[in-house]
């Protein structure tokens, strides 16, 4: 229902827009220029950002998050003397999501930039997640 509203109401009020621009009083015209006008910027800046997140996409953004992950798990491995079975299993399974991720990583840096940016979005929600549960299961706080 809701979509349909949204694909009705866009191409409605870029009509309003349009007609104003071109036949409404001159108020009209002031209001939709400035439409336009933002909506140029908008567009200017969200592909500056994405074209920024691709840079540090490529420089490495996600590599210290793992290095530190890979440190914790290390020395949760060099303790597993004192961790019960569902830790050592906990641990096992956190390990593995983080390869994982590393694949998924290393995969998005040979994609363009727009589906790079895009992936990069779920890639954070992805190491987040990780990393909530590495400091769930070793009870602190990774960072």
């Amino acid at each position: 229902m809701i979509r349909l509203l949204i694909k009705i109401a866009i191409p409605v009020i870029i009509g309003i827009l349009i007609y104003n621009y071109f036949f409404g009083t001159r108020e009209e015209k002031e209001t939709s220029r400035a439409v336009f006008s933002k909506t140029k910027d908008l567009t200017v800046s969200v592909y500056d950002m994405l074209k920024s997140e691709k840079h540090k996409f490529d420089e490495g953004k996600y590599d210290k998050a793992m290095e530190k992950l890979n440190d914790l798990y290390a020395s949760a491995r060099a303790n597993q003397s004192e961790m019960s079975a569902s830790e050592k299993a906990e641990l096992q399974r956190l390990e593995n999501q983080k390869r994982q991720l590393q694949k998924e990583i290393e995969h998005t840096r040979e994609l363009d930039k727009k589906d790079a940016d895009q992936k990069s979005e779920s890639l954070d929600q992805k190491l987040w997640d990780l990393v909530e549960k590495t400091d769930r299961l070793f009870g602190k706080d990774s960072e």
